[in-house]
């Protein structure tokens, strides 16, 4: 699809969202109309279920199960799952919510994450929950949420996980941007987690705020390896506008562009998600946020990131990084998360001064020299 094409359709796309019921009716019959080559396009955006403004800027797991999940009760304070005591409920959303807990025989919190009782026997869900047990049960690194135990209760999956204390990327970023060596010294953690994670085979694939946690003590950690996958898969075969609809999993505004284009991508695409990150870490501003989904995959896919202003004090070579990391073809970015995390380690180098060579000088009295 070209671009002129894509501004069409965007066009269309942005004034049927904000229609009427009625209105959309003859917005879709006058577009196809004018486009016919983009009916199928059109039909399918529609059928996905309209996506919405922000439809992608939700967590990839709770696009379907935020309204279920919000009409479980919650478990009451002193209820026993397994051998965890529930204390409190910290946040509910994605695929259910997750308590404070106490394991009784350890005697220490822990974090309880329980699978909605609605969804529970969603085939995909439940797949996918077990997925993140399995990766981050194989992960076993400071930079990375810890996993304890899986069990079931009452019939509900849930994993047991290290009780943090400190607050997501994206509750931070809600104060403004960071100092370039917070910034950098969050992207050092992320890459080093990474750096484990691809080792293992495994990319994270929907990287963003929301699921990176800066700890009190300063540790940045890696959450939400619900939907990493193992290995590349094969290229969607489908119109890319349906897999954006329907199957494309992750947030917008961090997807890389093979991603939004072929429906997959490698470690490479862990990494553009980092630089989009890191950007927003520095400029207080997203890199590609637009107002609608489908105007920010166009940013992605053909719009340069604006310039760090002068207010930013970045520097130059962490500018630098992070037009690296932003390239929109994988083979000019870092090749790994190791690279980064080289790369931006050594600024933290302090400088080393290499002496002059000595000039050898001849005595100003040879015959004292040598007698």
């Amino acid at each position: 699809m070209d671009s002129d094409t894509w501004a069409s359709l965007s066009e269309w796309h942005n004034l049927w969202l904000d229609a009427s019921p009625d209105e959309r009716e003859r917005l879709h019959r006058d577009f196809v109309a004018r486009h016919p080559l983009l009916a199928g396009d059109a039909q399918e955006l529609i059928a996905s279920g309209s996506i919405a403004p922000g439809f992608l800027e939700t967590p990839a797991l709770a696009l379907m199960l935020d309204d279920v999940a919000a009409e479980d009760a919650p478990l009451a304070a002193g209820t026993l799952v397994g051998p965890y005591r529930i204390v409190d409920l910290l946040a509910r959303g994605g695929m259910g919510q997750v308590y404070r807990a106490t394991d009784v025989r350890l005697n220490r919190d822990v974090a309880v994450k329980l699978v909605s009782g609605g969804v529970q026997h969603e085939p995909n869900v439940v797949e996918r929950f077990i997925q993140e047990a399995r990766v981050t049960a194989s992960l076993d690194r400071p930079n990375i949420v810890r996993l304890f135990d899986v069990g079931v209760h009452d019939g509900r999956p849930f994993l047991v996980m290290e009780l943090l204390d400190g607050e997501t990327l994206r509750q931070r970023l809600a104060r403004g941007p960071l100092p370039e060596s917070d910034a950098r010294r969050i992207a050092i953690d992320v890459a080093r987690g990474l750096v484990a994670a691809h080792a293992a085979g495994l990319t994270h694939r929907d990287l963003k705020p929301e699921n990176l946690f800066v700890t009190r003590t300063g540790v940045t950690k890696i959450l939400d390896f619900g939907i990493a996958r193992l290995a590349p898969q094969a290229p969607t075969s489908g119109p890319m506008l349906a897999t954006m609809a329907g199957q494309l999993v992750g947030t917008a505004g961090y997807l890389a562009p093979e991603h939004i284009l072929h429906g997959s991508s490698d470690a490479r695409g862990d990494l553009f998600a980092l630089g989009a990150i890191l950007y927003e870490m520095l400029s207080g501003r997203r890199a590609f946020a637009r107002d609608h989904t489908i105007d920010t995959l166009y940013a992605v896919l053909h719009d340069a990131v604006p310039p760090f202003g002068a207010d930013a004090h970045v520097s130059a070579d962490v500018s630098a990084i992070v037009s690296r990391l932003l390239e929109k073809a994988p083979d000019a970015r870092f090749q790994s998360a190791a690279d980064l995390a080289w790369a931006l380690e050594r600024l933290d180098a302090p400088a080393v001064a290499v002496p002059a060579t000595p000039v050898r000088r001849r005595p100003v009295w040879p015959w004292l020299a040598a007698g």
